[in-house]
C-alpha cells in the first residue's frame, strides 16, 4: 500500500528557541508603516495591523493595504476589537471609529474626539464602549444611541488597557489601576483605586486563559495577578521584573507567559505548577529589542509582537506532524498545495482536490475533499493563489488551464 504523508507547521508546548520560525512584516513587505498599535484576527483568520499610517491585511502570504480612500475614518488605526458575527471596530487617534462588517469599511463614529485608547465589546447587551485619553467614555449600543460620560478620577490619564468584568471594568492607566462599576442600566456608578499601585504607570492587563485571574503589568513595579473572584492584587514571580519597564503581556493555551519590555525586548516565561518561574529565555537575537509594545496570540498559537518602529514580529512554533491523507480520503499522489489565509490550505492530489481549515475548537487541521464539483472534475495538478483578484490558476493535465473565483463564505 502506498502511503501519502503530509508535513505541516502545528504548535505544542515545550519548545527551544531554536524551534521557533521567526518572520518579520515591515514597510519592506508593503506594511503601512513599521509603528504598530494594535493587531487583530478576523472569522477568515486575516490579521488585521492597525499603524499610524493605515490598516494592514495579512492573509498569511501578502498584504493588502487600507486607508481614508477605502472607507476608513482616520488613517491612524489606535485600537480594536471584535464586534458580533465578522464586525471589527478600529478606533482613532483623533476620536473616530472604523466598523468593518466583513467586506468593506464605514464610519461608525466621526473623528472630533481625543486618542481612543480602548474599544470593549459586550457581546451580551450587543454594546461598544470607547474608552478616550483623558477620561471621556462614550457607549453605542444596538439602536445607535450614544451615552457620553466624563469621569473624573480618570482625567488626565492615559489610558492603557480595559477589560470588563461582571460589574464593571478594570482600567490601567498612567496613574494606576481603576475599577469602574456600572450599574442595572450599564451606566458608570461609582470608580475605586487600588491602593498598591496608586500614582504607578500600570502599562497593561491580559487574561490568563481558563482562569478568572488577569495578569497586570507596570513601568518599574513589576507584574501582578488580578483575582477577579476576590477583587485580590498580588505580585507575582516574587518581584523578579521589579525595576523594568514592560509594555505588554500575554498567555498562550500551553501555560507560557509572554512579556515585552523597553530594557530586554520580548521573553518568554515558563512556569511551575505553583505559577513560578521554571525556565525564562530571551529573543533579543530575533531583533526584538526596546521598541516592543505589544503581544498578538492567533489561533495558531503564533506569537506576534508589535514593535514603534521596527514593523510586526512572528514567532512561530516548528513541530512536524504527520497526515496520512491517502487512507482517510483516498488522495493517491499529492502534486502541489496554496495557502489561501492564514489557516486554509489547498492540496491538488491525483484524485481530486483536498481543503485543509484549521479549526479552533479541536486545535487541529480538518481535511476534506473541496465541496466545489466544478474543481474536483479538473483534477488539478498545479495551483497558483493570485490574492489581489481573489482569485486561483488552476493547471491540469486533462482540461488545461482554468482560473477559479474564490468563494468568499469557503474563505
Amino acid at each position: 500500500m502506498r502511503f501519502t504523508f503530509l508535513f505541516l507547521f502545528i504548535s505544542y508546548g515545550g519548545f527551544s528557541q531554536t524551534e521557533y520560525t521567526v518572520k518579520t512584516l515591515t514597510e519592506n513587505d508593503s506594511l503601512s508603516q513599521n509603528h504598530i498599535y494594535t493587531v487583530i484576527q478576523d472569522e477568515k483568520s486575516f490579521l488585521w495591523i492597525g499603524t499610524g499610517q493605515g490598516l494592514s491585511r495579512y492573509n498569511g502570504k501578502t498584504i493588502s493595504n487600507f486607508t481614508t480612500t477605502q472607507g476608513l475614518e482616520e488613517n491612524f488605526v489606535t485600537t480594536s476589537v471584535k464586534g458580533k458575527s465578522e464586525t471589527i471596530f478600529f478606533g482613532h487617534y483623533n476620536g473616530g471609529i472604523t466598523r468593518f462588517n466583513g467586506q468593506g469599511f464605514s464610519t461608525y463614529h466621526k473623528t472630533g474626539g481625543s486618542r481612543i485608547d480602548a474599544l470593549v465589546f459586550i457581546e451580551n447587551n450587543n454594546e461598544l464602549w470607547s474608552f478616550e485619553q483623558g477620561g471621556k467614555i462614550l457607549k453605542f449600543n444596538s439602536k445607535n444611541k450614544i451615552d457620553s460620560f466624563n469621569v473624573a478620577e480618570l482625567s488626565g490619564k492615559v489610558i492603557n488597557g480595559v477589560k470588563f468584568m461582571q460589574d464593571g471594568f478594570l482600567i490601567a492607566t498612567s496613574e494606576g489601576l481603576f475599577h469602574l462599576s456600572i450599574d442595572s442600566k450599564h451606566k458608570p456608578e461609582k470608580v475605586t483605586t487600588d491602593s498598591t499601585l496608586e500614582f504607578i504607570n500600570v502599562t497593561s492587563i491580559n487574561e490568563q486563559p481558563g482562569k478568572t485571574n488577569y495578569w497586570i503589568t507596570t513601568e518599574g513595579s513589576g507584574i501582578y495577578q488580578f483575582d477577579l473572584k476576590n477583587k485580590n492584587l498580588e505580585k507575582a514571580f516574587d518581584g523578579r521584573f521589579d525595576g523594568i519597564f514592560i509594555t505588554a503581556i500575554a498567555e498562550d493555551k500551553n501555560g507560557m507567559v509572554w512579556i515585552t519590555s523597553n530594557e530586554k525586548g520580548l521573553q518568554r516565561i515558563s512556569l511551575n505548577k505553583q505559577n513560578g518561574i521554571r525556565d525564562i529565555m530571551g529573543f533579543n537575537n530575533e531583533g526584538v529589542m526596546a521598541a516592543a509594545n505589544l503581544i498578538y496570540l492567533d489561533d495558531e498559537d503564533g506569537i506576534w509582537c508589535g514593535t514603534k518602529g521596527e514593523g510586526l514580529k512572528l514567532f512561530a512554533p516548528n513541530s512536524f506532524t504527520f497526515f496520512d491523507l491517502n487512507a482517510t480520503l483516498a488522495t493517491g499522489e499529492i502534486h502541489h498545495a496554496i495557502q489561501v489565509s492564514l489557516n486554509e490550505y489547498w492540496f491538488s492530489t491525483e484524485n481530486g482536490l483536498v481543503l485543509a481549515i484549521f479549526s479552533k475548537e479541536e486545535n487541529q487541521y480538518k481535511f476534506n475533499q473541496h465541496p466545489d464539483k466544478f474543481l474536483q472534475k479538473l483534477k488539478p495538478s498545479y495551483l497558483k493563489l493570485d490574492s489581489v483578484n481573489n482569485r486561483i490558476w488552476i493547471a491540469s493535465k486533462e482540461s488545461g488551464l482554468s482560473i477559479y473565483y474564490i468563494n468568499s463564505k469557503i474563505l
